[in-house]
């Protein structure tokens, strides 16, 4: 079932950053990524989510965060 919560919030976050909305595809990126280190911290999407926030936070010029 969680498997679907993080695909869903990941993509999401997908669907808020092609429309512009970068605030909001940060808050579900972050809450695929919170999910995704409870319950499979291996997965290949927290790279992915961790790549995405980083890029956010990286084109916010929030330069520390992004590291």
């Amino acid at each position: 079932m969680n498997e679907r919560i993080y695909s869903l919030n990941y993509t999401y976050g997908n669907l808020r950053y092609a429309r512009g909305e970068t605030g909001p595809a940060k808050s579900y990126y972050e809450l695929a990524q919170r999910i995704l280190e409870q319950d499979t911290p291996y997965h290949l999407l927290l790279s992915a989510c961790d790549y995405k926030i980083a890029y956010l936070e990286s084109s916010a010029n929030n330069r520390n965060a992004a590291l």
